[in-house]
């Protein structure tokens, strides 16, 4: 009799263990209710909103999360010409040195350019060069 048990415990310690790693389970994509993130990300820096050929007017909303020094985002636009739009920062809230931290930053900008393009980068400690580099081409509404 305490043999039937402890294999039966065994047994069902074993299918509990498989059900847990998902072993045998058939998930159906179709049926997830959780929408994906269009991300464009470099190392340090993901950029959620906005993506990629986005026609977007003035102010442009720049969401993303940053893992950077002194959590400090540094943000360019400039239009299809090269002509500089916008120039700033936004600050990554993190909540420890080394962690990433969403930030958020309007960007107004004036042109009559069909497109641009959206820069968003970290200056390097070292020697203030662009590291960790997202840029997302636009189109100018």
């Amino acid at each position: 009799m305490l043999k039937k048990l402890s294999l039966i415990i065994v047994l069902v310690l074993i299918g509990g263990l498989l059900i847990y790693k998902g072993v045998g389970v058939k998930k159906n994509p179709a049926a997830s209710t959780t929408v994906p993130t269009v991300t464009q990300e470099e190392k340090n820096i993901t950029v959620e909103q906005p993506t990629s050929d986005t026609s977007v007017a003035s102010p442009i909303l720049l969401k993303g999360s940053a893992r950077v020094f002194e959590s400090v985002v540094s943000i360019a636009l400039t239009d299809d010409n090269g002509i500089v739009l916008f120039e700033g920062t936004a600050i990554a809230n993190a909540p420890d040195v080394g962690q990433f931290g969403p930030f958020e930053k309007e960007i107004a900008f004036n042109t009559n350019a069909a497109g641009g393009t959206l820069t968003v980068y970290q200056a390097s400690a070292k020697d203030g060069s662009r590291i960790d580099v997202v840029t997302i081409p636009l189109k100018f509404k």
